[in-house]
């Protein structure tokens, strides 16, 4: 029972013990009652535990053959000891694989436009240029090809020249297509990766923002595309 209220204790692990050596071990039921059967006579010990309580060890009782001994025993209330727990949130986990090829050392420093997969996914785009118009200064292109219908996009914003002018595209780190004036045999834009394959985008308007791993292909622009990991 608990001691100070009598209120019955279920599930209180009980013991007996003949010095160091246990005889047998029991449950008490949902009304705080045990029976443990013993071998033979003896002097033996009752061992009581329970989670948030303090551990009760009996006196030494005399148990002569087929004795029938009644107990009671009460265990007190004792508050258990935590190691403090501690809880460290991150709005959004980080992919290992856009960490390793410095995909947010670039972000952190405020250069170019980054979109990633989560925010593509939210736009529900069919193709990646319904997705890149919505950055500031991307203008669609339309670069159909026989039949089918396609949109290219260009960072040009004066002459007719510049705005003929397409950025170049990386993937992967790859570059996939060159930078410049559209040639005949270039695939568009969108040809190239959908929007539900992509892990991340970065996006650059000139050789001035455009980091190194990309510069040399930045006189249009770049569009480098990261796509996601296969598991």
């Amino acid at each position: 029972m608990e001691d100070g209220t009598r209120r019955p204790l279920a599930l209180v692990g009980l013991s007996v013990v003949d010095g160091k050596k246990t005889i047998t071990k029991v449950v008490s039921d949902t009304l705080g009652h045990f029976d443990a059967q013993l071998p033979k006579n003896g002097a033996y010990k009752l061992i009581a535990t329970r989670i948030g309580y303090r551990a009760f060890t009996s006196e030494r009782v005399e148990v002569g053959t087929n004795e029938l001994v009644k107990m009671e025993v009460f265990l007190a209330v004792n508050a258990i000891p935590l190691e403090p727990l501690r809880v460290t949130a991150r709005s959004q986990l980080e992919s290992e694989f856009l960490t390793s090829v410095g995909f947010y050392d670039r972000r952190k420093q405020g250069v170019g436009h980054f979109l990633s997969g989560s925010q593509i996914e939210k736009r529900n785009a069919v193709v990646l240029s319904e997705v890149l118009t919505t950055i500031p200064g991307v203008k669609l292109l339309r670069a159909d090809r026989g039949v089918t219908k396609r949109s290219e996009i260009t960072f040009g914003r004066g002459s007719t020249s510049m705005r003929q002018c397409v950025p170049a595209v990386f993937i992967d780190g790859a570059l996939a297509r060159q930078g410049g004036q559209p040639r005949p045999n270039d695939l568009p834009l969108d040809d190239w990766v959908m929007p539900r394959d992509i892990e991340a985008v970065e996006l650059y308007h000139g050789a001035a923002a455009t980091p190194p791993m990309f510069n040399q292909q930045a006189s249009c622009g770049v569009v480098a595309i990261w796509t996601k990991r296969r598991k």
